[in-house]
C-alpha cells in the first residue's frame, strides 16, 4: 500500500521561499479565470487531494468558494459520476435555487486547464423545473455516519487553528501531523499553499488517464512525469498491458453512460443463459437495477436453484455470446473469487451505431444468491454502510454470505464467525433487524 495516495505524490516536494516584505517583495499577478464565480463543491466522489485542489486553483483565479450552498453561490461542483438525486440529498434541497449551474468537475478541470470560464453547456445535470423555494431537510442518519472524511477533518481544524499562535500548537490538533502542520502554517502566512502551483495544470490530464479503463491514479502519475499529456501520447508512447489497450481502444464509449433501455437490451443475455439450462436463474444488478435512467456498465449474476447445476455454465456461457458476436473483448476472463466465477468484458448490440458497452457476468452458487445481488446492486455507499452496521452487532456482510459470532482484535477478523441461511434479500435485512430497502431506496 502505498503511504500516500493521489494526485499529490507525482509531484516533488518544493522548498518554501520565505516571504518577501515590502519593496523586496515581487507583485503577485492575479488572475481572472473564475472572476464572479462563487463555487460550492461537493466533496463526494471527488477526493480530498483534488478538492483541495479544485478549491485553491478558484480562490487563486479570482473566484471565491463556500463550505456550503449559500445564497451568493453562483456553481454547484459535482463529481462526473454524481447522478441528479443524489447531488440535491446532499445538499438537502428539493430544488436548485435559480440561477445556480450544477456543473460537473470536468468542467472545472478544463477551465483550470484551458485558463478560461467555459461555458457550462454538456458539463451541467439535468434539472427538474423549478416548483419552489429549496427546502431544508433533515436527512436521517441511516446506519452509520457517512460524512466525508474531509469534512470531518476540516471542520475542527477550521475551527482550531485561527487560536493557533505557532506550529508547535498547529501539531497538537488530532489527524495533524508535522506535514500536515507545515502546510497549515505556509496557508496562514501566505494564504496558499506553493505546492498546489505546481499542480493546477496537471488535473485535467490525469483525470484524462484515469478515465483509461485499467489506468489508476499512480499509473496516471507515471504517465504524466513521463511527458505523456494527450490520448496520443498514451497510444503511441507508453507502455499498455491488454487490458488498458482495450481501454483506450474504447475510451469514448465507456466514458458515454448507456441509456436504460440499452441496459434492458444487453440483459437480454439471459436469453442465452436459459438456452444452456431453462432452470437457470439471471439477475441483472447495479445502477440498472436500482432503478437509475443510465448505467455505466450491465452486472449480470446467474445461479440455479438446485445449488449445483450453475457449475460448468460459466464456460459454456461465454462461447455462446463470443460466437453470436455479442462479445467482443476480454477485459478479465475468468476470475474466481471462492465459489464465484466472474467475467469482465466488452459487448455490442447488433447493429449500426452501437457503442460498445461494460459487461460483468458473475455465476454464484444459490446460498450466495442473495447476499450477491445485494452486493452487486449497490449502491457503494450502501454497501459499506450495512457492512458497518452488520460490524457493530459482531456479524459480517460480504458478497457471499451473512456470519454471526464474528470475533474481531481491533480492525483485524481472528474468526469469521458462522454464516447464516439467507435465501432472500429480505432475510439479510431482517436478521440485521432493519427494514427492508428496495432497490431504488439504496442509491446514496
Amino acid at each position: 500500500m502505498e503511504p500516500r495516495h493521489g494526485i499529490m505524490k507525482a509531484f516533488p516536494k518544493v522548498k518554501r521561499a520565505k516571504a518577501l516584505h515590502g519593496k523586496d517583495a515581487p507583485p503577485t499577478a492575479k488572475k481572472n479565470t473564475f472572476n464572479g464565480v462563487v463555487a460550492h463543491i461537493l466533496p463526494a466522489g471527488i477526493g480530498n487531494a483534488r478538492y483541495q485542489i479544485f478549491q485553491c486553483q478558484i480562490q487563486q483565479n479570482g473566484g471565491k468558494t463556500e463550505s456550503s450552498l449559500r445564497p451568493s453561490v453562483t456553481h454547484v461542483v459535482v463529481d462526473d459520476n454524481m447522478d441528479l438525486d443524489r447531488a440535491l440529498r446532499l445538499l438537502k434541497v428539493d430544488y436548485m435555487p435559480s440561477g445556480v449551474q450544477l456543473v460537473k468537475c470536468t468542467w472545472l478541470s478544463q477551465c483550470i486547464g484551458k485558463k478560461q470560464l467555459l461555458d457550462v453547456a454538456g458539463y451541467t445535470l439535468l434539472l427538474p423545473q423549478m416548483q419552489s423555494e429549496p427546502v431544508q431537510e433533515n436527512v436521517p442518519e441511516v446506519f452509520v455516519n457517512a460524512k466525508p472524511a474531509a469534512e470531518t477533518v476540516v471542520e475542527p481544524v477550521s475551527d482550531q487553528i485561527v487560536q493557533e499562535e505557532a506550529i508547535d500548537e498547529a501539531c497538537q490538533i488530532p489527524g495533524i501531523g508535522t506535514r500536515m502542520a507545515d502546510k497549515i502554517d505556509e496557508i496562514m502566512e501566505s494564504g496558499h499553499l506553493r505546492k498546489l502551483d505546481h499542480i493546477g495544470e496537471a488535473v485535467p490530464v490525469l483525470e484524462l488517464f484515469t478515465n483509461i479503463w485499467g489506468a489508476g491514479a499512480k499509473t496516471a502519475q507515471l504517465w504524466y512525469q513521463q511527458g505523456f499529456r494527450t490520448l496520443e501520447d498514451i497510444r503511441t508512447k507508453a507502455h499498455l498491458s491488454n487490458i488498458q489497450k482495450i481501454g483506450l481502444k474504447h475510451y469514448y464509449d465507456f466514458l458515454d453512460r448507456m441509456p436504460r433501455e440499452e441496459a434492458a437490451a444487453i440483459e437480454t443475455v439471459k436469453d442465452a443463459v436459459h438456452a444452456i439450462d431453462p432452470h437457470l436463474m439471471t439477475r441483472a444488478c447495479g445502477s440498472y437495477r436500482r432503478g437509475k435512467a443510465t448505467c455505466g456498465d450491465v452486472d449480470v449474476l446467474i445461479s440455479h436453484p438446485d445449488g449445483k447445476s450453475h457449475k460448468g455454465v460459466f464456460n459454456k456461457l461465454l462461447q455462446s455470446l463470443h460466437d453470436s458476436g455479442f462479445l467482443i473483448d476480454d477485459l478479465v476472463s475468468h476470475e474466481e473469487n471462492g465459489e464465484q466465477k466472474k467475467y469482465l468484458g466488452v459487448c455490442r448490440l447488433p447493429g449500426p451505431g452501437q457503442r460498445h458497452r461494460r459487461l460483468d457476468i458473475i455465476v454464484v452458487p444459490y446460498d450466495e444468491f442473495a447476499c450477491a445481488i445485494m452486493y452487486f446492486t449497490g449502491s457503494a455507499h450502501f454497501n459499506r454502510s450495512i457492512r458497518a452496521l452488520a460490524k457493530t452487532r459482531n456479524m459480517s456482510l460480504s458478497e457471499h454470505s451473512l456470519n454471526k459470532n464474528v470475533v474481531r482484535q481491533g480492525s483485524m477478523k481472528v474468526y469469521g464467525g458462522t454464516p447464516l441461511p439467507t435465501p432472500t434479500e429480505r432475510d439479510v435485512f431482517t436478521l440485521l433487524g432493519i427494514p427492508y430497502r428496495e432497490p431504488h431506496e439504496r442509491d446514496w
